[in-house]
């Protein structure tokens, strides 16, 4: 009777530990959850060789049965051209062999059979018809911006083509593009103060007080102009979704850390020695906060990053059929890494949940002197007293 009596005085106690303990290690499984579900974004980046590639998103391009419809066609052609040239370089003064020609070892960025699967630090490019090469990843620092991409591409083919070096000249196209668009857009800006026109090659063709006769060209780099701002907010775009994803990342490391540093407290309910007491009242102290509104924050970056993902690639497929012809020019498809994205929010909601769970537990048990984990280490002195007193009494 007198045991019985003493384990329904720990009852509370023991109820109350394994409650927080199965609060505190469901939070470690979930975030050890999140953070293996952020390993995909890190995929498809290789400076050599293939690699695993888990996509957010692959793109394709179609072909066109009505070439006069083909917008791609004369950068098909250009690209075609300047292969044979960096193919006749490669020769080093000896006449090239006709199996060099061939298309199979010529720029192919635009061919239907490629397909591109793009992450945020880099892509991979499948492409079936070149048997030595059949599939190659690379670096891509632009994010899921897809025509950085594709310059990337070019510049990447036409090093294979000519024997350099294929990252460096992939990153050489990728900064040669993004001169221009910066050329551009500060040509628009040179016209409005007409500060700096002689620096810029462009200034002059958006000069709004240019003679008649340049009226048709300043008309097009307008068009030109239009086309780089709208470059530069995909650029931005992608770029934030890039960047939450990396907030994100930050914000699991941060709540791993707080939810290690609230354990002891939570666990024992030790009161720490006086020496150090009040340093880790402020550590516990901010730990609990963090871990009150930390999971919250991640959650709702989550939710941003889930939806400007979805804004962009909405966007992109839209823009797949253009300017009023029927025709297709590319098709873009979700990657496996964007549901995996979906998952993530989903088991950060309900870490959100099992947070504000632990933190009303672990407030109900500092509040109650006998759901505290603490009385639980005296229990041996507290049954021998009990003992003491029950023979005394009956003395």
């Amino acid at each position: 009777m007198k045991a019985d009596s003493f384990l329904n005085k720990l009852k509370p106690s023991l109820v109350a530990l394994a409650t927080t303990a199965y609060l505190w290690f469901s939070i470690l499984a979930l975030l050890l959850a999140i953070v293996l579900l952020h390993i995909p974004n890190a995929s498809c980046t290789s400076v050599a060789g293939p690699r695993s590639c888990i996509p957010q998103y692959k793109i394709r391009f179609l072909e066109v049965p009505d070439r006069d419809q083909d917008i791609l066609q004369g950068a098909k052609g250009l690209l075609r051209l300047l292969s044979y040239v960096a193919v006749d370089l490669n020769a080093n003064g000896k006449a090239a062999a006709s199996a060099d020609y061939d298309d199979v070892n010529l720029v192919n960025t635009f061919n239907p059979s490629n397909y591109f699967k793009i992450n945020h630090l880099g892509y991979c490019k499948e492409q079936p018809s070149v048997t030595k090469i059949p599939c190659y990843c690379t670096n891509n620092l632009n994010g899921l911006e897809p025509i950085s991409m594709l310059v990337r591409d070019v510049g990447v083919q036409f090093g294979i083509t000519s024997s350099k070096n294929p990252y460096m000249m992939g990153n050489s196209f990728v900064y040669a593009f993004k001169l221009g668009l910066r050329a551009l857009m500060d040509a628009g800006k040179a016209t409005g103060t007409n500060s700096n026109d002689n620096d810029n090659i462009f200034a002059k063709y958006l000069n709004t007080g240019s003679e008649s006769d340049n009226d048709v060209p300043a008309r097009d780099f307008s068009q030109w102009q239009g086309v780089a701002e709208l470059l530069t907010v995909l650029q931005n775009l992608c770029w934030s979704v890039s960047f939450i994803s990396l907030i994100e990342f930050s914000l699991c490391f941060l709540i791993v850390i707080s939810t290690v540093i609230t354990a002891p407290a939570a666990l024992t309910g030790r009161q720490r020695k006086k020496r150090s007491k009040r340093v880790w009242r402020s550590v516990d102290t901010w730990g609990c906060i963090a871990l009150k509104v930390l999971p919250i924050f991640t959650a709702i970056v989550s939710f941003f990053g889930v939806f400007m993902s979805s804004v962009l690639y909405s966007s992109l497929t839209k823009a797949s059929a253009t300017h009023g012809l029927s025709k297709k020019y590319y098709e873009l498809q979700v990657g496996d890494a964007f549901y995996l994205n979906v998952a993530r929010l989903a088991l950060e909601c309900a870490l959100v949940w099992q947070t504000l769970k632990f933190n009303k537990h672990k407030n109900k048990t500092e509040n109650d002197p006998q759901m505290s984990p603490a009385s639980l280490e005296n229990w041996p002195k507290d049954l021998e007293m009990d003992s003491i007193l029950s023979s005394s009494t009956t003395v």
